[in-house]
């Protein structure tokens, strides 16, 4: 009973549906690893394109912060106007750059607090820049201030006899040279406090210009603007430095703070998303791992399934195939008919069990046929490679012998033909038409066809009598070749005729290149009056004599053809100008020697005239080209007055 066949029986569907799932494994694991790969890209994009480039940015920002803090200090503590213009021009720069990084951050609340401070920082450094130009103007009048008193106190007079004077006038020279190199304010206070003492001790000395020299000292010290108004105003100004300078160090201490915050805010994102993508990428590992344990697991059992439905039944099948030559209800156990190799089986077992029944068939029917086969009247034998299985008794008489083993008892070209394999295909094909036994003169076609003889493929040859045929052949062949000789002679002459001259014609244009042949165009001189003056029958009788004249002067490798009329024709093969010469005089000569009475002639005997062409080798010229120029040289040896030749 044959069993219910559904969808999951088949091989097909289930290979199918395993290597399915394995390229589904095998899509999904390529998925995830390019989606990782992708997604490594683009955190590595992101941090080439943004962050590190804002990390460097940031860092920059802070090393020009903290530069423009430097600077502050320096500014500051300055004593020289050279250097304080170059702090001042470094200043300007850091503030524009720090300004210019600012731009380049993306937009956030630290940033735009930051970019305040800056604006509140640029008015600072600029007032401090302000204050310490006063400064240094200041100094600039403190120093011009001392030069003058000095130049006072070195003109006025002094009693070098007094020592008392002079020492003090010494000690009031030293402390004004002090002044200038005194920095901070209570010491100039206290400098120009000893200048007031030893002042007043000299009171009495006086200057150039009739003044005492306290008075003129007094006003350049103590005067509006004077070197005291200028001490407080440094002082003044000194003070605000410092606040300005304590202002500025705190702005700046913020800007640091705000890019600190900045940098480890940005430093934070950087690693929350390298924690993020190693985060994602153990899971995407894990994944892998799992995705890959179970391909293997589903390859492997895939395996087994395909082993116990597939391979093992192929391996049962090829067994069974090996070593035997039928399948038995029992081996069909094994299988499935719902599936392809069940099917398959089935299938082949029926397939055998009719091989083996018309095996059986055959058997039968092949010692039948070999029965008939050997007392049969026709030469048969079945041959395989060199051997000869089988034959019967009219086949060996066709040899002339009694038994036959091998196929080289035979002729030779018959034991070839023999030989060559035949497919079945080809059906029965002559292989030898008219083979003769010059025994029994007989003749036979020797015919071949594939047959199976035993079980392997043999050729099966056999002999057929066509002796009618080949004699009915031959005795038409000779009717034929006498008709066609007959078709192509002369009925006067004996020579051929036109039809010849025409066959010879085709066979010199299919020859190849290479051949050499003449044509001697010959005519009798003045026949038409010879036929007027004694009538037909003896223009008859002279064509015959000369025609006879002509065939005893060819050679062998000539033909002497009438091609018409009175006209003859010589076609030489292998021909030259020396030979064909030759032979044209000799007929001439031969022809006037019969003496032939001929008034009308100049010569009073009948002559011929000719004319000849010779073939060039290295020539394209056609056959009849050639047949053409010897005519036309007949007619000029016509004119040159007959019986004579020209080539």
């Amino acid at each position: 009973m044959t069993q219910e066949k559904r969808f999951f029986h088949s091989l097909r569907w289930l290979i199918g549906f395993v290597f399915s799932v394995i390229l589904l494994f095998l899509v999904a694991i390529s998925g995830l690893l390019i989606y990782q790969m992708e997604k490594f890209n683009t955190v590595a994009r992101e941090h080439a394109e943004s962050h590190i480039p804002i990390l460097e940015v940031l860092t920059t920002t802070q090393l020009s912060i903290t530069r423009l803090s430097s600077i502050g200090v320096e500014l500051v503590a300055s004593t020289s106007g050279a250097k304080s213009r170059t702090l001042i021009t470094h200043a300007n720069e850091l503030i524009a750059e720090i300004a210019y990084n600012l731009s380049l951050l993306e937009e956030s609340k630290e940033v735009y607090e930051l970019r305040e401070i800056l604006d509140s920082v640029r008015p600072g450094i600029q007032l401090l820049i302000d204050k310490k130009q006063q400064t240094f103007e200041l100094k600039e009048r403190f120093d011009a201030d001392i030069l003058l008193v000095k130049h006072l106190l070195t003109g006025a007079f002094v009693d070098e006899a007094n020592m008392e004077e002079g020492n003090l006038w010494r000690q009031l020279l030293l402390e004004v040279s002090n002044l200038q190199s005194v920095g901070k304010v209570y010491e100039l206070k206290r400098g120009l406090g000893k200048i007031h003492f030893y002042l007043e001790q000299l009171d009495d000395i006086v200057s150039p210009s009739g003044v005492t020299l306290l008075d003129d000292v007094e006003l350049i010290l103590a005067g509006e603007d004077g070197l005291e108004s200028i001490i407080k105003q440094r002082e003044i100004l000194q003070t605000e430095l410092v606040s300005l300078d304590t202002q500025n160090r705190i702005l700046m201490g913020s800007i640091v703070d705000y890019g600190q915050r900045i940098y480890s805010q940005r430093e934070k994102r950087v690693a929350q998303q390298a924690q993020e993508l190693q985060s994602s990428a153990g899971l995407s590992r894990n994944i892998l791992i799992l995705a890959i344990v179970a391909m293997i697991v589903i390859t492997f059992a895939s395996y087994l399934v395909l082993k116990r439905r597939l391979f093992s039944k192929l391996v049962n099948l090829q067994g069974i195939v090996s070593s035997k030559d039928s399948i038995t209800d029992e081996d069909l156990l094994s299988f499935d008919e719902r599936n392809e190799i069940g099917s398959l089986v089935y299938q082949l077992k029926d397939y055998l069990d009719t091989i083996e029944l018309q095996k059986a068939q055959l058997a039968q029917t092949g010692s039948q046929l070999e029965s008939m086969l050997r007392y049969s009247r026709l030469c048969v034998a079945v041959v395989k490679r060199d051997k000869i299985l089988f034959h019967n008794d009219m086949f060996a008489d066709l040899f002339h012998i009694s038994q036959l083993t091998f196929l080289s008892e035979l002729p030779h070209n018959v034991a070839k033909l023999a030989k060559e394999p035949r497919k079945l295909s080809e059906g029965s094909v002559v292989l030898l038409s008219g083979y003769h036994d010059i025994v029994r003169d007989k003749w036979f076609d020797m015919r071949a066809a594939n047959i199976l003889w035993d079980g392997e493929n043999c050729n099966f040859i056999m002999f057929l009598d066509v002796t009618d045929r080949e004699k009915a052949t031959q005795a038409f062949e000779r009717s034929l070749s006498d008709a066609e000789k007959k078709a192509q002679i002369d009925g006067l002459t004996g020579l051929y005729n036109r039809n010849y001259f025409d066959a010879v014609m085709r066979d010199l244009n299919s020859e190849s290149d290479g051949v050499s042949y003449a044509f001697v165009v010959i005519d009798i001189d003045q026949f038409k009056e010879y036929n007027d003056a004694f009538g037909h029958l003896k223009g008859d009788a002279v064509l015959s004599k000369v025609a006879e004249t002509i065939q005893y002067c060819v050679s062998e490798n000539a033909n002497a053809i009438r091609y018409g009329g009175e006209e003859f024709v010589i076609i030489i093969r292998d021909a030259d100008q020396a030979s064909t010469r030759q032979l044209t005089n000799q007929i001439l000569q031969r022809v006037l020697e019969l003496d032939i009475a001929h008034p009308a002639s100049a010569h009073k005997v009948v002559t011929v005239s000719a004319g000849g062409a010779i073939s060039q080798v290295d020539s394209n010229r056609t056959p009849i080209a050639y047949f053409e120029e010897a005519d036309k040289k007949l007619y000029q040896a016509k004119a040159a007055g007959r019986n004579c030749s020209v080539f």
